[in-house]
């Protein structure tokens, strides 16, 4: 017996000539056309099964990336069981025959299926060994206010929450409050309900940066408008909330755009009632890195100029200082800044260690 395909080659190889030299054109039918059909079919019919077997993984799984994970094994199998067809085909001399390809689909649906056991046994030891996400934000809470802070902020670098988040962090605003602390979200963007739900479980600040100025903001955002920005701020501005809004400077703005920044913050209706100005940590491998830091002295200069502007608000040192040395903080709480963030980490960047900002408070002869 021999293989349908190696004819096929043999006597396509064996007549090219003679056609092409009397421009006849070659087509094949019959059983080897049929197997070409099917086989093209298949591979169609397999990325289509892939394709809604994501789909499906994704809302069983409540997760992206863990599907991808799991379809990263469709290859290896499909690896495997074409080596070992190919072996088998060497020494048996066998055809490539439909029950082989169904034995070939079942491998693959075997691998397949162990990856999700696999990933569901690593998720339900995740969940069995390590601590829900309110429980942590509640501990964490426990040591802030030990270590004497009076505020709690947490934060997600989301564009804006799903519906299916607000319970929980709801309850962690009602549990971290009920510590005694204020509490504080940043979340992104939020939806007139989504304010409505914090405000009921009893939220104080919410945090929305407008990050620059509206001149500057096209070359660095484009995930989100400014509008998009001071609508959020507006919506938390009508409820009980109070508003906690900055900026990041650093980022290859001048010095009109920091001002701008300040002075879009100062004009709303009613000014921030805490303003945290971000000093750019240029990250490796962000559209970012390499940019040249902001000199200390326009650093502490937008300082004194956000105190000058918002008379009533808390001006808070937030991101950078780890790059700060305690001259450069001294100086900008001598120019206005009367707060700053206080703990090991804030959203994306690290924060100085906490007994580094005690010790320079004591030197500074200011209390926390």
């Amino acid at each position: 017996i021999r293989d349908i395909e190696i004819i096929e080659t043999e006597l396509v190889d064996g007549i090219r000539p003679q056609a092409s030299d009397a421009g006849v054109s070659i087509s094949l039918s019959g059983a080897a056309s049929a197997l070409d059909a099917t086989w093209q079919a298949m591979q169609a019919n397999v990325m289509i099964a892939l394709g809604v077997i994501f789909l499906l993984m994704v809302v069983l799984l409540r997760n992206f990336v863990l599907p991808l994970i799991i379809l990263l094994a469709v290859p290896v199998a499909g690896a495997g069981g074409i080596g070992g067809l190919a072996l088998l085909n060497l020494h048996i001399r066998q055809p490539l025959d439909m029950l082989t390809m169904l034995g070939f689909v079942i491998l693959t649906g075997v691998v397949v299926n162990n990856a999700i056991l696999m990933i569901e046994q690593a998720m339900l030891h995740i969940r069995e060994e390590g601590m829900e996400i309110a429980e942590a934000v509640v501990e964490a809470a426990k040591l802030a206010k030990e270590g004497g802070a009076e505020r709690f902020c947490m934060g997600a670098a989301w564009r804006n929450p799903k519906e299916r988040d607000m319970p929980a962090l709801t309850e962690m605003v009602e549990r971290v409050k009920a510590l005694g602390l204020e509490t504080c979200m940043t979340l992104g963007m939020l939806d007139d309900g989504q304010v409505k739900a914090l405000e009921e479980a009893g939220l104080d600040y919410y945090n929305h940066n407008v990050d620059t100025s509206p001149e500057f903001y096209d070359q660095i955002i484009t995930t989100r408008t400014y509008q998009d920005r001071l609508d959020t701020l507006d919506r938390v501005a009508q409820s009980k909330i109070n508003v906690c809004s900055g900026g990041i400077v650093g980022m290859g703005e001048t010095t009109e755009d920091r001002v701008s920044m300040l002075v879009t913050l100062a004009n709303l209706d009613e000014p921030p009632q805490s303003v945290p100005i971000n000093q750019l940590i240029a990250i490796d491998g962000t559209p970012m890195e390499g940019l040249a830091r902001l000199d200390p002295i326009e650093f502490v200069r937008t300082i004194a100029t956000a105190r000058i502007l918002l008379p009533t608000s808390y001006v808070r040192l937030s991101a950078g200082r780890t790059d700060m040395s305690d001259e450069m903080q001294a100086l900008c709480f001598f120019a206005g800044a009367n707060s700053m963030f206080w703990g090991d980490q804030l959203l994306t960047t690290a924060n100085p260690e906490e007994n580094s900002d005690l010790a320079l408070l004591r030197r500074l002869g200011m209390a926390a």
